[in-house]
């Protein structure tokens, strides 16, 4: 296998190029990139002009595509989005037109919308974000582009993903700063409940999907066990001060999680790290 890959600096990214192992590796970057010796780097801007490094992604040879980049986050106004959904086009087209036969590209669980309890990859969206839809905008595009090319394309949807390296906005980095520093978290919703799955799973997941040659389509990637924000926060103010802030017992815990039998079906793939040991480690890290 011969991997292009988009978003290697990012949070997935990262992950998942850390578990390369002994596959080469094409990393578009605005900079060289250190990492594993099978990974190699493209000078060139996610928004940029795809035919000034065209030539060396041809080159390259890859037979994959994956695209875990979506550029400028936290921004998610109507024209990043869409600037972001043509910019990820222009990438699909030009890795098919290398000869790329799988394409790997990270949805989100906010595709499914307003909704409780567990979702599956059948589940009709409803009341969508804009980012979602603009998610939803680019599978069905690049489905349409993969099928034009006799390609396969595996739209992997992760769930609420934490670990290492995680905005420092996000939920648990967020609670670690605060309780850290001896603040109360500021926790509007302590009853939401979300399946938390962890980056180095969501990383394993991506590759099993692509070494399995029969999948395609959507695969949820999550743990399949909800687990509320209050929960979440009290895992980590028993850490860090031996005590939890939230009576669990007094909520009436609400949100969404994975359906995740299709990727357990058809991959080897199961989720790993529990959500105790995955907040261990990011408070020893």
């Amino acid at each position: 296998m011969r991997i292009f890959l988009t978003g290697a600096t990012g949070f997935i990214g990262n992950a998942f190029a850390k578990q390369s192992s002994s596959t080469e590796i094409l990393a578009l970057s605005r900079r060289p990139l250190p990492l594993a010796s099978t990974l190699k780097t493209v000078v060139g801007d996610f928004f940029g002009d795809p035919a000034a490094w065209a030539e060396s992604l041809a080159q390259f040879k890859p037979d994959t595509f994956v695209h875990l980049g979506w550029g400028d986050l936290p921004d998610y106004s109507a024209e990043k989005c869409q600037q972001n959904v043509n910019a990820s086009l222009a990438l699909v087209q030009l890795a098919l037109a290398v000869g790329v036969k799988t394409i790997l590209i990270t949805g989100t669980c906010w595709e499914y919308g307003a909704c409780e309890g567990p979702r599956s990859e059948t589940d009709r969206p409803a009341k969508l974000n804009l980012f979602a839809e603009s998610k939803i905008q680019l599978m069905g595009a690049a489905q349409a582009l993969c099928e034009r090319h006799n390609a396969r394309l595996i739209w992997a949807r992760p769930f609420f993903v934490y670990g290492p390296a995680q905005r420092s906005t996000s939920l648990i980095p967020s609670a670690i700063n605060a309780i850290r520093n001896h603040r109360a978290p500021d926790i509007r919703t302590p009853e939401a409940q979300n399946d938390f799955v962890h980056v180095d799973d969501v990383a394993a997941a991506c590759w099993e999907l692509l070494q399995a040659s029969d999948c395609h389509g959507i695969y949820n990637i999550g743990t399949g066990r909800p687990e509320t924000v209050a929960k979440i926060v009290n895992l980590v103010s028993e850490r860090l001060q031996g005590k939890a802030i939230y009576d669990l017992g007094a909520l009436n815990p609400k949100g969404f999680w994975a359906d995740n039998q299709k990727i357990i079906s058809y991959t080897t793939w199961r989720p790993k790290i529990s959500i105790e040991a995955g907040i261990a480690s990011m408070l020893e890290n």
